[in-house]
């Protein structure tokens, strides 16, 4: 039972590494149709750093069957492991992966996580309008990353209008099993 478990959900939180209490960890999620769960909500807790934690949340009867299903021994949430990616590099930029849902973004400048978010879109145009918008932001100074899991033809629209643009390497995405909305099983090592 030696597996890992990577899981793609619609919410995490990045947070400073502290000990924060229960409840307050459940109130992050208490939101849209999780709100209506809240009471069944497993909150999980992935360390990306030494200073930051990913929480994210799963209905506690889908962990049951999936441990069930899968014989696990680690869980972890698909944006802790891009994330990781990311700040490995050691380098600031604007850093984008593509999700089932959309696309994640994550800046990293002066080596702090500034920002992280997941939003929605897949086209590539979607992407153009989030690179040039969070270059507006945060500067173009910022170099930007793509992920492999980018066609071809997002990273030619993009070169049409940034001339430098270099691939960060993520896991690649093998979907095992979709429960749409609630979440993605996308690994199991």
């Amino acid at each position: 039972m030696s597996k890992k478990l990577i899981i793609h959900t619609r919410s995490s939180s990045l947070l400073p590494k502290a000990v924060y209490p229960k409840e307050l960890k459940k109130n992050l999620f208490a939101h849209g149709r999780q709100k209506d769960l809240s009471d069944n909500l497993v909150v999980v807790e992935d360390k990306v750093s030494d200073e930051i934690i990913n929480l994210w949340s799963l209905e506690k009867k889908e962990l049951d069957r999936l441990k069930d299903k899968y014989d696990f021994s680690k869980i972890t949430h698909s944006s802790t492991s891009f994330i990781k990616a990311c700040l490995n590099k050691s380098s600031d930029g604007i850093f984008y992966n593509k999700i089932d849902s959309g696309i994640e973004v994550l800046v990293i400048s002066g080596d702090d996580v500034q920002l992280y978010n997941s939003l929605f879109g897949s086209e590539n145009q979607d992407l153009l309008y989030y690179v040039l918008l969070y270059q507006e932001k945060y500067g173009k100074e910022l170099k930007v990353y793509l992920s492999n899991l980018f066609d071809q033809g997002a990273i030619k629209l993009l070169k049409e209008y940034i001339a430098d643009i270099s691939e960060i390497s993520v896991a690649q995405k093998t979907i095992i099993e979709s429960k749409t909305p609630h979440f993605t099983l996308l690994k199991c090592e």
